[in-house]
């Protein structure tokens, strides 16, 4: 019964390219200004919680550093 279903609803290979291109036209790309921008931004906070995390990093190795010469 169930298969019975699947079988009926089953789109042929050409609809589902069709329906892919009917839905991309109806994307909006942003332009290649805002593109850019975006860009910069991921890159500028990668950096920034890059070197957020090595500065904890090693932090944490000072710590444990100074724990381990204690004992």
């Amino acid at each position: 019964m169930v298969e019975s279903k699947a079988k009926g609803n089953k789109k042929g290979y050409l609809e589902c390219v069709g329906d892919f291109f009917r839905e991309i036209k109806k994307v909006i790309w942003p332009t290649p200004r805002v593109t850019f921008k975006n860009t910069w931004i991921t890159l500028v906070m990668i950096f920034l919680v890059g070197t957020f995390v090595w500065a904890i990093d090693v932090s944490f190795q000072e710590i444990l550093r100074k724990i381990m010469s204690i004992s």
